[in-house]
């Protein structure tokens, strides 16, 4: 949100006065903003998953979940790592 303020602040005035440019610059920032927002929101979902599987100890759907998160982080990789050697 804030970062729809700070462009609205920035060019808002642009957007009312029908320039194009700067339109089209704010819906591409809130476009990229929204497909991070949707990742996250799959990620925390997964990881959901992936502390249940880990708690029931079922390494291979450890390793499943793991497979459609793409950034690990070297925690995950570690688990990843175990969870393939016990699977």
């Amino acid at each position: 949100m804030a970062e729809f303020a700070r462009l609205l602040a920035g060019c808002g005035s642009e957007c009312l006065a029908g320039n194009s440019l700067d339109f089209d610059e704010m819906k591409e920032r809130r476009d990229k903003l929204i497909t991070e927002w949707k990742r996250d929101e799959r990620t925390k979902g997964v990881r959901g998953k992936i502390a249940t599987a880990w708690g029931a100890k079922d390494y291979r759907s450890v390793v499943d979940l793991y497979s459609s998160i793409e950034d690990l982080s070297e925690l995950d990789k570690k688990r990843l790592h175990f969870a393939r050697t016990h699977a």
